[in-house]
Order: C-alpha cells, then structure tokens, then sequence
C-alpha cells in the first residue's frame, strides 16, 4: 500500500496538519486505510472509522474531526516506532491552529494599574502613556496536571489482580501501574475505568515474564469535561513512564506488519505472550466459526486469522477447561485447520492457510510441523 493522495488546501494551518498526518503515515510503512480502520474498530478509541473515512483524512479538504486525528495517531504512532504521546501532542495543536477561524487572533486586555490614586474609586491614574498590552491566557492542561499529579503521590496501590475491581467506577479518569513498586505507565479512560483496568489485567496475565502480582495500580475518576485534555504531559521521559513509550499499548498492527522486527526493548519482546496459558473454562463450539470465535474471545492476547470456510464445517475439537493454549492451537493445527499455519509472534497469534517464517516467532502450529522451533529464526521452517 503507498501513500494517500493530496488535497489541494488553501489554508496554511490545514496544509501542515495534513503534511504532518501523511508524513506520520510515511514512517508508520504506509499501512492501508483498511488496516487502520480495523485497528481503530478493534481498539478502545472515541470514534469508529471506515476505511474510506480514514482515507478522507489524508485526502479531502474538509478538516477531519479531532477524534479521528486522535484515533489515527496512535494508531500509527507504534508502527513508526514513535511516542504516542508525542505524536499526539504534535496533531492536536496543528489541529487546533487550523480550527481556528480564519483571522482570529488572541484576546488581549488591557492593563490598568493595580489600584486607583486618588479621584474617583475605580478610575486610574492617568500615567500619560499607553496601557500595557496583556496576553491573558490559562495553561488549563497543566494545572489540571499539576493537581493530580499531587493527589497521585497520596494515593495507595493496589494489586492489579486477586480482588475484583468492585470500588473502580464505569466512568472517565485516569490511572498509573506499577511494576515492583515502580510508576512504569500512565493512562487514561476517557469511558469507562473498569473496563480499562479488566482490559490491563487481562494483557498482563497472558504474559511471560511478568507475574501480575508484581504489578498494582493508582487511579482516580475525573469529569468527563476534564478527562479528554493532553493529561499526557504528566509523562515528562520515558525513563518516568517506560510503558507509555515501548509498544504496552499497541494494537494490532494488521496483516502487513506481521513481519515487522520489534526494537530490542519494546514491551512484547521484554514480554512474549504465554503459549502456556490456560483456558479458565471449557468451550464448546457447533461450527468451527463458533470455535474460533469464543477461542479469540477467552485469549488474553489477540488472534487473528484469515476468513474461515463458509459455512464452516463441525470442528471435531472442543477446548477443555485448564488446557494450556498451545495444545489448543496444536489440536486446532491438526484437526478443523489442517493446511494452515498459527504462528505466534511476541504480542499477538495469527492463522492463515500458508506456510510461512516469521522473523521474531515465539512459536509456530502447522499440521507438517507441530513442534515449536528451538529458536525463533526456525519458527516457519517446514
């Protein structure tokens, strides 16, 4: 997939957003508009995009919608090996320049003295010169910051599991995690808490090398007319933050970065996806679509596979409860799947009808070969 086309804008401010967008697009591999809209569907963000409304924001001359901006950088943002939240911060006040109304200009006031000498109270004095002209503005975003990194610094941790997420409420705010006692990323939920803390507990207990009571967690429920300012300018380095800047949050990158090298300290890699993890419950499935459809939706990682036979025929396997999740991928490998290959990279499992290597697999399922490889480099060797 190569670049979007251009529009023909006359406005400065609107033309440096849509460079800005397009050059984010150029370092992120050009990925399709099809791929970023599936991103977008599948992550947690503030709108939904098809992709031919993907499309419009690299290539229309109307202004996309600032949730759209949002949504796309850190979509992007991960697969260009760059901070979300930098590219965040940079989109929003291009974005915000060419919202403003053509001509507009700061509010200035003038300035009277701080009290009046002699006459009439409340008249000034008269110096003889013009008044001082005064930019007045408010820095919301960092008082806002300010404060709660205050209240942040008195709260208790608690453990991310053992205990049920009871006392969190389904509503905006803010939380930290802690690994080892150690602040290591900062986000926000501009929905719904809970679900954003099921949603971390859930990554990090299908995880090797990260035992989830290492990790604990801060949060606080905030205004819903609050919580959607840049709170990110709490993260000052990514020596504060680590997770905020090494792929935690990323999504599914799509099918045509599935070969994509990790950077030596990006989170999947520090942290592999557990092939040893065990389904909590039985699942039975009438269809291999039903099977694969409550499969992905007990993984604690993602699984993407190419589109099944139609109308899918019995599968033959039911996943029983405790069974770790490479005897299900091998049974899957041997049995309804026979000619596909699940392969599983650092962060997520795929299924296609192929037979295929891939740089950094942790592991590979395919009726010729249903050992995983010894070392990554031999993950799609037949």
């Amino acid at each position: 997939m190569g670049s979007f086309s251009r529009p023909s804008l006359g406005s400065d401010t609107h033309r440096a957003l849509n460079n800005a967008l397009h050059d984010l697009h150029l370092r992120a591999g050009y990925p399709s508009s099809r791929d970023i809209s599936r991103a977008i569907r599948l992550g947690d963000y503030r709108t939904t995009a098809s992709h031919e409304r993907v499309r419009s924001a690299f290539s229309h001359v109307q202004l996309p919608a600032w949730s759209l901006v949002e949504a796309l950088a850190e979509v992007l943002a991960p697969l260009a090996g760059s901070s979300v939240v930098a590219e965040v911060g940079i989109l929003r006040k291009l974005w915000q320049q060419a919202h403003m109304p053509t001509g507009a200009v700061p509010v200035t006031l003038t300035e009277p003295p701080l009290k009046p000498s002699g006459g009439e109270p409340g008249h000034a004095e008269s110096t003889g010169t013009a008044a001082e002209p005064l930019t007045f503005g408010v820095d919301l975003v960092r008082a806002v910051a300010e404060q709660l990194n205050q209240k942040l610094t008195t709260l208790p941790a608690f453990p991310l599991t053992g205990q049920p997420f009871d006392g969190v409420p389904r509503s905006p705010g803010v939380y930290r995690l802690f690994l080892q006692n150690r602040a290591v990323y900062f986000g926000k939920s501009e929905k719904d808490l809970r679900r954003s803390l099921e949603s971390v507990r859930r990554k990090v207990s299908g995880r090797q090398n990260l035992p989830s009571e290492a990790v604990s967690y801060q949060m606080i429920p905030m205004d819903a007319s609050t919580v959607w300012l840049p709170l990110e300018r709490l993260i000052t380095s990514d020596d504060m933050y680590p997770w905020n800047y090494n792929g935690f949050s990323a999504r599914d990158p799509g099918r045509n970065r599935d070969r994509t090298r990790l950077k030596e300290q990006h989170f999947d890699l520090c942290y592999p996806i557990d092939l040893d993890w065990c389904f909590p419950q039985a699942i039975e499935g009438t269809t291999l679509s039903d099977l694969v459809r409550d499969i992905r939706q007990s993984l604690p990682y993602g699984f993407r596979h190419a589109p099944l036979p139609d109308p899918s025929p019995p599968p033959g396997k039911d996943v029983t409860q405790g069974q770790p999740a490479r005897a299900v991928f091998r049974e899957l490998a041997w049995g309804p799947l026979s000619g596909w290959q699940i392969t599983a990279l650092p962060g997520y499992t795929i299924a296609y009808p192929e037979e295929s290597a891939y740089p950094q697999a942790v592991g590979m399922f395919r009726r010729a070969a249903l050992e995983e490889p010894e070392s990554p480099a031999e993950a799609g060797a037949p």
